[in-house]
């Protein structure tokens, strides 16, 4: 039961490093797209600075925000490459091995009903296991210390066969000897009712322990839930704001080019348009962790 312990913290710190890593990606994904529309529009702003319908203002904005961007991808770049040196050291790899990551298969799905969930993981977590072994094993104390002192009957016998005997020193000769041994106590001075005591102590504290585990990985499935609906409603909801980000970012674009908005109101709609990208693809993955997140609570085996 210990070893299924460690099984299922090292699976679930390897299913964890391996989405961040993934999520990492995205954002850097998010971020180039994004330094490609802003070189687009450096293009059309030399042309309009050429043609004299813009000022050197709005060229200057657009390097800053792309000199921004390109910054913050090397700031994820570098977060990657510690996020893989953490996956390699929890897989037992040695550094410089590649790894290269994909889009998992879907976790197992489960019900999402905490009550079957309970029933679920009172059979599969491993830490219910491991108190029940106690408790068992506590309970066993118990007897053990009743049976201390009871009438002992022991017997022993030992043979053998030797030479050396007067007056035949050569000729073998088969010996034993038995001893039967019974003890009976008198008087223990009450050792065996204050070590019953202990042991039946020891036993429920071991009961509360147990019981205080269920109530504990209870309350993880119910987190568990709480998180996946809460990642999969509010995915739900990043569509319609990407709809609504990029109309703004279209309608900003024809009214600059007609003159009715400035370049910061492009990359302010812009900006809006990227940070409504980069939360679908972290809540996309939000929720595919979270639903691994319910398997490790009703401890469903991950590896």
């Amino acid at each position: 039961d210990d070893l299924e312990a460690y099984k299922a913290q090292a699976a679930y710190q390897t299913t964890q490093i391996y989405y961040s890593i993934l999520t990492t990606d995205e954002g850097i994904r998010v971020e180039q797209d994004q330094v490609s529309v802003l070189q687009s529009n450096l293009a059309d702003a030399d042309q309009r600075e050429k043609q004299g319908t813009a000022t050197a203002l709005d060229t200057l904005n657009i390097q800053a925000r792309i000199s921004q961007t390109q910054s913050e991808i090397a700031d994820l770049q570098a977060s990657r490459r510690k996020q893989i040196a953490g996956l390699r050291r929890i897989l037992g790899m040695t550094p410089g091995t590649p790894v290269n990551v994909a889009r998992p298969s879907p976790s197992t799905q489960l019900p999402e009903d905490a009550n079957v969930l309970d029933s679920i993981a009172e059979k599969q977590r491993p830490e219910i296991m491991m108190a029940k072994d106690a408790e068992n094993t506590a309970r066993l104390q118990i007897d053990a210390a009743r049976t201390s002192n009871d009438p002992l009957l022991s017997a022993n016998v030992t043979g053998g066969y030797k030479d050396g005997y007067l007056p035949n020193l050569t000729q073998g000769k088969l010996n034993w000897i038995g001893t039967i041994d019974f003890h009976v106590p008198i008087l223990d001075g009450g050792r065996t009712q204050a070590q019953v005591d202990e042991a039946s102590a020891q036993y429920r504290a071991a009961q509360a322990h147990t019981e205080d585990i269920k109530l504990g990985v209870e309350q993880d499935i119910e987190q568990a839930l709480a998180d996946l609906q809460s990642s999969r409603s509010r995915l739900k909801l990043t569509d319609v704001q990407i709809q609504q980000a990029q109309q703004a970012y279209d309608i900003s674009v024809v009214r600059y080019k007609n003159g009715a908005a400035t370049n910061l109101d492009v990359l302010t709609a812009q900006s809006a348009l990227e940070q409504a990208k980069l939360q679908q693809a972290q809540l996309m993955f939000s929720l595919e962790l979270s639903e691994y997140n319910l398997n490790k609570a009703a401890g469903t085996p991950m590896w």
